[in-house]
């Protein structure tokens, strides 16, 4: 069993060894064993986040450039971490290349998410990252797992948020601003709904002429208006749902309409046939009936007609 020794106590019954297998110098140790270039001190672990059984995020670091550091981590068709996950009973792990700047190194932390926006507060040492609709389930992770290894890897609080859709509003067509806040906004260049809620209330305050009750009626309103057409259009996106619905509900009874129709038909013609048939035969039959009767007259006219002869002999 490999496992890293966190301490020994000593007590009158003897030594007290701890053992562990879930602390993250763990995994570092292993890395160690099963990369040379790290035995070596060419490849570092820069920073480890870890939950136990679950998933592990490392960020490795090269000093020599020709020498590619997640590549020395995962070896020849991943030869290398491929042994360590065995080791650590199929526990995923993700590795990431170290970068100083925290732009550079973000969208690597957070992989598999694609990042279209972070917003970044160096004093709080927050970053709210945005990413579209589809990407933000990736981003969070299962349970918030991916966001919050992340999170522990870059040593900042991190904020996820969908992107908002593009709903083509000019500032000048949202309800309830002066004339002098519309100026303002569009000669800063935020002349329409969605730049305004990029750039946020806060950021809002720092425009020459806009106070903090100004920026704040301003956001308030470009939400409503968004919100407003949002509304609409997933009404609209139902409306439709419900119109295909529709749709497809009527050709399916019209089919069937068809199908009961083309059967009665079917029935009705075949009955029709029947019953000519029938007709049919029977007119033969009495049309033969006359004719065998005629010709038995016939047979015996001419028997009548014989017996005259011969008594007339």
């Amino acid at each position: 069993i490999r496992a890293i020794i966190l301490k020994v106590d000593r007590n009158s019954s003897g030594p007290v060894i701890m053992l562990s297998r879930s602390n993250e110098v763990f995994i570092k140790k292993l890395f160690e064993m099963e990369v040379p270039e790290m035995s070596q001190g060419i490849v570092e672990i820069q920073a480890i986040a870890r939950e136990a059984g679950e998933r592990t995020k490392i960020a490795v670091y090269s000093k020599d450039e020709k020498v590619d550091a997640v590549g020395a981590c995962v070896g020849m068709r991943g030869s290398r971490v491929r042994d360590i996950v065995k080791e650590l009973n199929g526990e995923r792990i993700d590795i990431v290349r170290w970068n100083d700047d925290i732009r550079e190194f973000l969208p690597a932390a957070v992989s598999p998410a694609e990042i279209s926006r972070m917003l970044i507060d160096r004093e709080n040492k927050t970053i709210t990252l945005t990413v579209a609709k589809d990407q933000l389930s990736l981003l969070i992770g299962k349970k918030g797992r991916n966001i919050r290894l992340a999170s522990k890897l870059v040593g900042w609080e991190l904020a996820a948020e969908a992107a908002r859709i593009d709903v083509n509003i000019e500032i000048s067509e949202v309800k309830g601003l002066s004339s002098k806040a519309l100026q303002v906004l569009e000669e800063s260049g935020y002349d329409s709904v969605n730049r305004v809620l990029d750039l946020g209330e806060e950021k809002l305050v720092s425009l020459d002429g806009i106070g903090e009750k100004t920026a704040k009626k301003i956001f308030n309103a470009c939400e409503v208006a968004y919100k407003n057409v949002i509304d609409a259009m997933e009404k609209l996106v139902a409306k439709q749902s419900e119109i295909t619905t529709d749709e497809e509900e009527v050709k399916i009874d019209l089919g069937q309409d068809k199908l009961e129709s083309s059967s009665v038909t079917d029935l009705e013609g075949s009955g029709d046939d029947e019953t000519e048939n029938i007709e049919e035969d029977q007119d033969e039959k009495e049309t033969s009936s006359t004719t065998d009767e005629a010709t038995q007259e016939d047979a015996s006219v001419e028997a009548d007609g014989q017996e005259d002869i011969e008594k007339s002999s």
